[in-house]
């Protein structure tokens, strides 16, 4: 049972029930985890009669943690954190739950205090003996010392490896299988595995969160471990191998991993489905393009460093600039067959793009790699952002032709000035364009997150700013084609011209 302190100074027997009263509270009069949210919170105790009337204050503040926003850079991120969320907040708030809304307060805002717009981190997951033992010693904790400094996701996770300690690839980082039995063949342990199958699983996967039970109810689930960090599952369908995916959760048989697949699935003789066997030939084939690839480039020799011999040899015609940098004739996903990636011949694309400071031609990002531009100055044709995985565009400022930010997850884009063709930031996640100044043609900023577009002063053509936040554009004069503003707060008498 988890201990839970509270502060008892002294009782009084009123309307049949006990209460603590004071004519006003101070934060000495606390003790334990009372006193831990006091202090971290820095709840108004001076306006508290009671100590029901600061745990009523403590729901409050829990209820404001739970009605934020849990976006992240993928649509599939804010879907696993509020299922993960809601399963802890109904947990730690049950009437059944010994955990008072002040540990409430605590515990939630620890797991939640990571999960920003630009990251896709999401909640631990929870496990009921994992939580009770991290409260009882914080509890411990805060009785010795009611001031010390603790960092309660640590507690945590120090108790969930204990959990599993049983399987040393948790704790001791070690590589290998780990096998979950579905409920057909242990039912009796069906909800320590579910846990264990959620524990286990990649953040990008539905079993992390609200998925595991109807998954394992299904067949057994095999995850790959290396050096501690979840690489590959394999899910059953009775006794039929249904689905293997990659941390990515992208259909993706990483070609690191092929041959200890395909070890695994002979030395059990396991029985594939057709889709099954279909994309592991696929992926034998795909490595023999890729060693055709490392013979061409010369790939003992060549590393992430050598941009210039990588992309020679990748056809995207490189060029050094008067700076010392490089530009390449254009950007887009591999044109070899087979769906073959940068990843799958070794090369980190983030590591690439870290000399190359232009386009000149057409980008696309979809389907590629990369998820910060911070060294890209200019993109001279067009640049397409959209379904891409890219959200910082760090060192961006001109697109001559048209920028595509519309369903992406770009957040950052300090620097971008001028647009040469048409912008379209529809359903993107940018608050803000603080250099924007010019747009040759259309710009579509409707049902975007954008707040603010001081610098703005030139549209060419047609301009649409429905359901946006924007309320002002104090620098615009000119746009050339009408504008919409349809649901939105605009004033068109704040206009210059």
């Amino acid at each position: 049972m988890m201990k839970v302190f509270s502060i008892t100074p002294y009782t009084t027997k009123r309307d049949n029930r006990n209460s603590v009263s004071f004519k006003s509270m101070k934060p000495s009069m606390f003790n334990g985890i009372d006193y831990a949210c006091v202090r971290k919170f820095k709840a108004p105790v001076e306006k508290f009669n009671t100590v029901a009337d600061f745990q009523n204050w403590a729901s409050e503040c829990v209820q404001k943690l739970l009605n934020q926003k849990f976006t992240g850079r993928q649509d599939a991120t804010e879907v696993q954190r509020k299922a993960m969320v809601v399963e802890w907040s109904h947990y730690l708030m049950h009437d059944k739950t010994p955990v008072t809304p002040a540990a409430s307060l605590l515990v939630l805002s620890a797991i939640l205090k990571e999960l920003k717009p630009d990251n896709d981190k999401i909640p631990p997951t929870l496990n009921k003996k994992a939580l009770a033992d991290s409260m009882a010693d914080l509890n411990c904790i805060l009785e010795k010392d009611k001031n010390t400094r603790f960092d309660f996701c640590k507690i945590y996770q120090r108790h969930i490896s204990k959990v599993y300690s049983g399987d040393n690839y948790f704790t001791n980082n070690s590589s290998g299988w780990i096998i979950i039995p579905s409920k057909r063949k242990n039912e009796e342990k069906f909800e320590d595995n579910v846990n264990k199958l959620k524990q286990f699983s990649a953040p990008t996967w539905c079993t992390k969160s609200f998925n595991a039970e109807y998954y394992l109810s299904k067949g057994d689930f095999h995850i790959y471990i290396e050096n501690g960090v979840t690489r590959l599952g394999m899910r059953f369908e009775k006794d039929i191998i249904t689905e293997i995916q990659d941390e990515h959760n992208n259909n993706h048989i990483p070609l690191k991993f092929l041959d200890i697949l395909d070890e695994h699935i002979e030395k059990n003789s396991y029985t594939l489905a057709a889709n099954i066997k279909s994309r592991i030939a696929d992926t034998h084939l795909k490595r023999g393009v890729v060693e055709d690839i490392y013979n061409g480039i010369g790939i003992k020799n060549i590393h992430d460093n050598n941009v210039y011999r990588i992309m020679e040899y990748l056809g995207y015609k490189p060029r050094f600039e008067p700076d010392g940098s490089i530009s390449i004739a254009n950007y887009s996903r591999l044109n070899i067959g087979n769906n073959i990636t940068m990843s799958d011949i070794g090369f980190n694309e983030n590591k690439l793009f870290e000399k190359i400071s232009q386009i000149r031609g057409d980008a696309i990002f979809a389907d590629t790699g990369v998820t910060n531009l911070s060294a890209v100055k200019k993109i001279g044709g067009n640049a397409d952002f959209e379904n891409s995985f890219v959200f910082s565009l760090g060192g961006l400022e001109q697109v001559d032709g048209y920028l595509n930010l519309a369903n992406s997850l770009v957040n950052f884009a300090p620097k971008v000035k001028n647009v040469g063709k048409w912008l379209d930031c529809e359903y993107s996640t940018l608050e803000d364009l603080p250099s924007l100044e010019y747009v040759g043609e259309n710009a579509y900023f409707c049902n975007s997150k954008l707040k603010k577009l001081d610098k703005l002063k030139y549209i060419g053509k047609f301009a649409d700013f429905s359901n946006t936040e924007i309320n002002e554009l104090p620098s615009l004069e000119y746009i050339g084609n009408g504008c919409s503003s349809s649901n939105s707060m605009m004033h068109f008498n704040k206009f210059k011209h």
